[in-house]
């Protein structure tokens, strides 16, 4: 039997440097792996076949992308993703202002 994915976060918009939690489960599957796709690079780690994991989302292209795959003992392997719209941090505005508060 094909492996089946349960794969969730927990925020579907957040602003740069935010946290999200991703939480998965992987079923007929003997092995799993997690990668991260920020749209600038992607990072690809094994997993437990069930988890989850927060992960700080900075410098994303607008958009991040976690997928899942899990493969069980005869090499059959299934595929789930998720994605989270990521928006700019907006900059700080600074005004000076002497001492008499003005």
């Amino acid at each position: 039997m094909k492996p089946q994915i349960s794969l969730n976060v927990n925020r579907t918009t957040v602003i740069e440097g935010d946290i999200v939690e991703v939480t998965w489960n992987c079923r007929n599957a003997s092995s799993a792996q997690l990668t991260i796709d920020n749209g600038y690079n992607a990072t690809t780690s094994q997993i437990e076949l069930s988890g989850s994991k927060k992960l700080k989302l900075v410098r994303a292209d607008g958009k991040a992308r976690m997928t899942v795959t899990a493969t069980d003992a005869d090499n059959k392997s299934a595929t789930c993703q998720v994605s989270v719209k990521v928006r700019k941090q907006k900059p700080l505005k600074a005004e000076y202002v002497d001492g008499n508060g003005k």
